[in-house]
């Protein structure tokens, strides 16, 4: 990420880097959906936005220490909502 010189900086993730998006799965998983070193990096080096899924029952948004917005598009997540949804699409 330090080598990046681009307008924007979107992070895909697999895995939560905040434990604000794992909020809603049985916390005794909590260790493996997840890990704030991911956040770590990218507080580190900035980003304007952090998408992640693996969190199926988790909660759709939240933001780093440094403030930087993550939100979870896990399909289950996605499709649990009102509407439901198959995507999201962001503005950055």
């Amino acid at each position: 990420m330090s080598q990046l010189r681009t307008p924007k900086r979107v992070v895909v993730l697999h895995y939560a880097p905040i434990a604000a998006t794992v909020i809603g799965e049985t916390p005794e998983i909590f260790p493996y959906l997840g890990s704030s070193r991911l956040a770590e990096v990218v507080d580190r080096h900035g980003a304007d936005l952090i998408v992640h899924r693996h969190a199926h029952h988790g909660t759709m948004d939240g933001k780093t220490t440094a403030g930087i917005p993550v939100h979870n598009v896990a399909i289950t997540l996605l499709q649990s909502q009102d509407p439901k949804a198959a995507y999201r699409v962001f503005d950055i």
